[in-house]
């Protein structure tokens, strides 16, 4: 697996970054995520964490 991990400071950046890279995907959690690396098909993708930094 080689995806980028991206936490954006406002929703303007998140929305910018989902816009901008091509198979970038939102993340609000992570469970889905753990289940699909353990079974290793978790594409190359540019997560977006959605939990804003202040």
């Amino acid at each position: 697996m080689s995806s980028e991990f991206y936490q954006p400071v406002n929703l303007n950046e998140a929305l910018n970054s989902l816009r901008d890279h091509e198979g970038s995907a939102l993340l609000a959690g992570g469970t889905d995520l753990v289940v699909a690396i353990h079974k290793d098909k978790c594409p190359e993708i540019l997560l977006i964490y959605l939990k804003l930094r202040s």
